[in-house]
């Protein structure tokens, strides 16, 4: 009988020992895919933030470029001026970003 208990006792320590190995390596797989998905994310944020916003931010610069070049109302020029150094600051801005964005890519991977 004294056998037969220790041997009980011995699998079940072994079974539980084995069980939680299992959850904490399931859980440490849910870890590494959940930092996958956010890595991934931020380079899909990053590359559409370059492709995107940063194309359209550089159009807005150079319309504005050309309106101050091609006006003689000093308002307007100006103002055209004012919008393309505000333009110029958001491009600064956003290749910030994008650089922030990467480098946590890179980090993660």
């Amino acid at each position: 009988m004294p056998a037969l208990l220790g041997a009980y006792l011995a699998a079940r320590a072994r079974l539980l020992r084995e069980a939680t190995d299992r959850a904490e390596r399931a859980e440490r797989d849910r870890a590494l895919a959940a930092g996958q998905a956010r890595a991934q994310e931020r380079m899909r944020l990053a590359a559409d933030l370059h492709d995107v916003v940063t194309h359209r931010i550089s159009l807005m610069v150079l319309q504005a470029g050309a309106v101050r070049m091609s006006t003689v109302d000093p308002t307007i020029r100006s103002a055209a001026e004012d919008l393309r150094t505000v333009g110029c600051e958001a491009l600064e801005e956003l290749r910030d970003m994008i650089g922030v964005l990467r480098i946590d890519h890179e980090e993660a991977t």
